[in-house]
């Protein structure tokens, strides 16, 4: 059985995202959402960590570097 993609999206405003991630569902992805990079944080080193990440250049505590880092 092959496991099922997932993603990471992190945004400060959800509303703008929300048409990429109703894509993702579309396509069979399974479809996570931060706010922070600190909310990215645990889910980037949970124990199921997404396959793709899609982050907004600048955040309330970082930016999409800070992302790439914790990645």
């Amino acid at each position: 059985m092959s496991e099922r993609v997932s993603a990471l999206l992190v945004h400060t405003d959800r509303e703008p995202v929300n048409a990429l991630g109703y894509r993702l569902e579309e396509q069979g992805v399974t479809v996570r959402h931060a706010s922070t990079c600190c909310e990215a944080r645990v889910v980037l080193k949970s124990d199921d960590p997404p396959h793709l990440v899609f982050a907004d250049t600048t955040l309330e505590d970082g930016g999409w570097m800070d992302l790439v880092t914790l990645a």
